[in-house]
């Protein structure tokens, strides 16, 4: 049988196993089972920038942060180098500058980690940010510069591994599916058990909403990157991804969905995907990040999630509080800030859920101009970065959208260095990448 055919059977297996989610017949020994074929119907290159991807900071579990948890993460990111090493040595011997930029923007954090509270916080959270960041560098490169990369299949991984996720929690935690419908059931539980076992001094939960949805809102964009859409397909995972990250109850996710649908229908046209940026461009963007945001405030309204509507009429819970904090540690240290780990040294929270903000209080205004202007020097210098195709064909800009709005409210710079090591894979990009043939 073709690998066509093989990959159309999944158009049915995912929605089966999403609803068998909460009806109950979908156990991780039937999602794990429904995983391993696309392991060996895809290429290396696809299934390298997976295990990459699943490994890191978005799909599964920072190891260098929590070090007491599996290290299945850092093993599937060793396997993906592998299979992507061709790639690897490419970046190696002709395309530093990416490497370069990481180590200049790791050297402004290291400074200010050398001025902060360097306790183990503080240690844990520098030392992750190396590690996703320059991981995360090579498994960008390798999605530009491969022309073998396979959209279908890389979505479809990320969709079964997102199953994977659910079953396996359900499983070991013992977590109650709700019905269908029911999109409260998994952030309630699993938020509660990880209070549990913070209160108690036990591990973490392995597996939170957020990996969950975070993985969907790629493979959705994933689907849409594409040059040549086919309609069907894109609806169907459209609605299985909307329908399986308000089941994580991962908001971010849901939002990050929304945008992504509206500025491909709207914006990244195939007639427009290889133009330069421009005034009408622009404007057209703004006008779809609009509707984008009227979208997802009516779905969520009308979606039965108290975890998301309460979200939306009452606020976080203590997120208010987290603002204040790092404002207020700003303004008694607001030219070099805190150092890094200092918002945890001072309020005994993580982090302030604020990219900005956490910039603020951590590296004060000297930081924070210096981080943003290293991205935008480069952003600037290869403004046709964001917007060409990759040699696969994919859309590399629709990346940047759940990237840039789970930095922006739900991580600390540990996650959110991913943003850059993204950023930063474009300069590595030849122009020769570019293809002027949308056909």
């Amino acid at each position: 049988m073709p690998k066509s055919s093989l990959f159309k059977a999944y158009y049915i297996f995912i929605p089966l196993l999403l609803i068998g989610i909460s009806l109950g017949y979908t156990n991780f020994n039937i999602a794990f089972a429904t995983l391993l074929p696309l392991l060996f119907m895809t290429n290396r290159h696809t299934i390298g920038i997976f295990l990459i991807m699943y490994g890191g900071p978005f799909g599964g579990v920072i190891r260098t942060m929590y070090p007491f948890l599996p290290v299945y993460g850092l093993l599937f990111q060793l396997i993906g180098f592998l299979l992507i090493w061709d790639l690897i040595t490419d970046l190696f011997r002709n395309n530093l500058r990416a490497l370069g930029l990481m180590a200049l923007l790791l050297s402004v954090f290291g400074i200010f980690y050398i001025i902060g509270p360097q306790d183990k916080w503080a240690i844990d959270k520098y030392s992750a940010m190396c590690n996703n960041g320059f991981i995360m560098v090579f498994c960008y490169y390798a999605y530009c510069r491969s022309s073998v990369v396979e959209a279908e299949g890389l979505l479809l991984l990320l969709f079964v591994a997102a199953v994977c996720m659910f079953a396996y929690m359900v499983s070991v935690l013992n977590l109650r599916p709700g019905l269908i419908y029911d999109y409260n059931w998994f952030r309630t539980q699993i938020t509660a058990l990880d209070r549990e076992y913070r209160e108690y001094g036990g591990t973490n939960a392995v597996v939170t909403y957020q990996h969950i949805g975070m993985l969907v809102a790629y493979a959705v964009a994933i689907v849409l990157s594409q040059v040549k859409i086919k309609k069907g397909v894109a609806i169907l995972f459209i609605i299985c991804g909307l329908h399986a990250t308000l089941m994580s109850g991962c908001r971010q996710a849901v939002l990050a969905i929304v945008i992504v649908v509206t500025l491909r229908a709207v914006v990244f046209t195939v007639s427009n995907l290889q133009q330069r940026m421009s005034i009408a461009r622009v404007v057209w963007m703004s006008t779809g990040l609009i509707v984008a945001f009227f979208a997802i405030n009516i779905l969520l309204e009308n979606v039965q999630s108290d975890a998301i509507t309460n979200t939306l009429e009452e606020g976080d819970a203590g997120r208010e509080e987290q603002y204040l904090d790092a404002w207020n540690i700003f303004l008694k240290h607001p030219i070099y800030g805190a150092g890094i780990g200092g918002y945890q040294a001072i309020t005994g929270d993580t982090w302030p859920h604020n990219f900005f903000l956490e910039a603020l209080c951590e590296t004060g205004l000297v930081g924070t101009i210096t981080i943003i202007a290293i991205a935008i020097v480069v952003l600037v210098r290869k403004r046709t970065g964001l917007f060409f195709l990759t040699e696969s064909n994919m859309f590399y800009f629709l990346l940047f959208i759940p990237l840039f709005i789970r930095i922006m409210v739900s991580c600390d710079f540990r996650e959110s260095i991913e943003l850059f090591s993204a950023i930063f894979a474009i300069t590595a990009v030849n122009n020769t990448c570019i293809n002027d043939n949308t056909e």
